[in-house]
């Protein structure tokens, strides 16, 4: 356990560190817009969202201010947990493990449905405890170079197992399990099936993936703990091989890298994006408008067309060719895997107590 608290604690320090970043608790400036403090992602999704967020100030007149740091979930649930006692922060993103974890905690506010309406939203999509609105669904990606796959005539990657396989020792990119994208590859590796996932039947195949990266431990010297940091070494070449989220490696691909992504034969893990009210935040009623636009059609588009999320609602249908490219569509919600997000918050202390010392 001294580990996890060390970790928690260098967590907490990040999020005291990012109180400075973001200023003091925000509200209306004299003669000027309100001020909102928000905790985003980073690399391009982080920007994407930036951009959709831009009419939102406009139309309510409202600064944002973007906090600094990773853009992790775990540092952004780490930030809110820290400033809980003198609440600074609106809202934030964060992703699916991460939203259910800080639900737990109650750090987020309940949904206004004077304000905002989830009705159309997906059912399946919704946050367990109706505190959160999902902005997008993701798929958890093997991706691979496709030069250098050329040039040492390999094959392309089509399973989990392929990332620890010894020829590709050193090549691999993979996060750590704090953030979803990584916790998925473990549960990847273990064969978990959609069934056992949706019964929270996690143990086995938790216990199997475990093992399987901890005897090849010794290929990830780097087990990456920011989404962002693993996007800019797959632009560089430095892993050629990995897991990312599809909203992570799509939009590296439009940009002319020549990386291709891979739904994984044991099936297409689930992963969303969440956008999170914080409760006790300064500005409550236009945290939870922010909420609400993101679920506008005009949202939905741009986030699809931007950086490849699945909308979240009918109200915006996916075209073909983005279909094709891999963005995920209502018709794919019953096939993807989505792991119980109740039973991996039970778990999710053990599991990285587990998980630290096998790959320490």
């Amino acid at each position: 356990m001294k580990a996890t608290r060390l970790k928690i604690a260098a967590l907490g320090s990040l999020g005291v560190l990012a109180l400075a970043a973001c200023g003091s608790g925000g509200g209306e400036s004299a003669g000027g817009p309100t001020e909102m403090n928000m905790c985003n992602f980073a690399g391009d999704l982080g920007e994407a969202i930036e951009e959709v967020s831009a009419g939102f100030e406009k139309e309510y007149n409202v600064k944002i201010n973007w906090c600094g740091g990773t853009g992790s979930g775990t540092e952004n649930v780490a930030k809110i947990a820290a400033s809980s006692r003198n609440q600074i922060y609106d809202a934030t993103l964060v992703d699916i493990q991460n939203q259910n974890l800080a639900s737990s905690k109650g750090l987020w506010a309940k949904l206004d449905s004077d304000i905002v309406d989830t009705s159309k939203v997906y059912e399946p999509l919704k946050a367990k405890n109706d505190d959160s609105v999902p902005i997008g669904m993701i798929t958890n990606d093997i991706y691979y170079n496709k030069k250098t796959f050329e040039e040492k005539g390999w094959a392309p990657p089509t399973s989990y197992q392929d990332l620890v396989d010894p020829k590709y020792c050193d090549e691999v990119g993979i996060l750590d399990v704090n953030q979803s994208y990584g916790l998925y590859t473990v549960l990847g590796l273990g064969g978990l099936t959609k069934t056992d996932a949706e019964a929270g039947n996690l143990d086995a195949a938790w216990e199997s993936g475990l093992k399987k990266l901890s005897d090849a431990k010794e290929c990830f010297p780097t087990l990456e703990v920011s989404s962002g940091g693993l996007e800019q070494k797959m632009q560089t070449g430095q892993y050629p091989l990995g897991t990312h989220g599809s909203v992570r490696v799509l939009p590296i691909i439009e940009a002319g890298v020549p990386l291709d992504a891979v739904i994984p034969e044991e099936g297409p893990f689930l992963t969303l994006s969440f956008i999170a009210p914080v409760k006790d935040g300064p500005n409550p009623e236009l945290a939870q408008k922010y909420c609400e636009w993101f679920l506008k059609p005009e949202s939905q588009k741009a986030l699809m067309e931007k950086v490849f999320f699945g909308p979240v609602t009918p109200e915006v249908e996916v075209p073909q060719d983005l279909q094709e490219f891999g963005v995920p569509t209502e018709d794919d919600i019953d096939d993807l895997v989505i792991p119980d997000v109740e039973t991996v918050t039970e778990k999710r202390s053990d599991w990285t107590d587990e998980y630290m010392r096998a790959m320490g």
